[in-house]
């Protein structure tokens, strides 16, 4: 098993879109009822880990595979890479002012009820488990955990030039006299858990089972 890991960029995320990459009637009207699946969390490291991307917010998407919507710091509506972008609550006026809070607000938190945004602890936990690149109905990721716990999370080349797929913290780190964001990075060839500067660039999330929710 590696090494934790946590790498700094001191230059802020750049989002660029490129293509769709969410479902068109997930901006449309939230569904009655979430998609299951076979299950609906994997145990790794301790935490409890959803199977699939957070969609529309409040719900997760249908299949493994699907990369869902993209949430900007501490905001709970989602925005498709899409052109022209359009938002969960479907607008289509992107807010570029960047949220200075150093903690994501549960009011804001697009999981489902019951789940979170995972803290930089979690998210450097799973990093520091196996992980290998694979493909799913022609969507390639990476397999993450060991033996039968593991997960797949998909790696978005549409969003970021770089292909690398960017999901959610919930907690910032205050490094070098700054607060940075920080977030789960996954390359074709490796996974890290990476401190920014603070952006209002949107980013995929991947919930965690809140265990304290009543």
């Amino acid at each position: 098993m590696k090494n934790s890991i946590l790498k700094i960029i001191g230059t802020t995320i750049l989002l660029i879109v490129l293509l769709a990459s969410c479902k068109k009637e997930e901006l449309i009207t939230p569904p009655d009822d979430k998609p299951q699946a076979t299950r609906e969390w994997v145990e790794i490291s301790g935490t409890k880990w959803a199977t699939r991307n957070v969609g529309f917010p409040g719900t997760f998407v249908e299949n493994p595979e699907d990369i869902g919507m993209y949430y900007q710091w501490n905001r709970i509506i989602g925005w498709c890479g899409m052109y022209p972008m359009t938002s969960s609550d479907g607008t289509t006026d992107w807010d570029d002012s960047i949220d200075e809070s150093n903690t994501w607000e549960r009011t804001n938190d697009p999981c489902p009820p019951g789940w979170r945004i995972p803290t930089t602890d979690e998210a450097i936990a799973l990093v520091n488990s196996d992980s290998q690149y694979t493909t799913i109905n022609e969507v390639g990721g990476r397999i993450v955990g060991i033996g039968e716990n593991t997960i797949f999370i998909p790696v978005d080349t549409f969003m970021f030039i770089s292909g690398l797929s960017k999901y959610w913290c919930s907690n910032t780190l205050f490094i070098d006299n700054d607060y940075r964001h920080c977030y789960i990075g996954l390359y074709v060839t490796f996974i890290e858990t990476f401190a920014a500067g603070k952006t209002a660039a949107a980013l995929s999330v991947r919930c965690v089972l809140d265990t304290e929710a009543p």
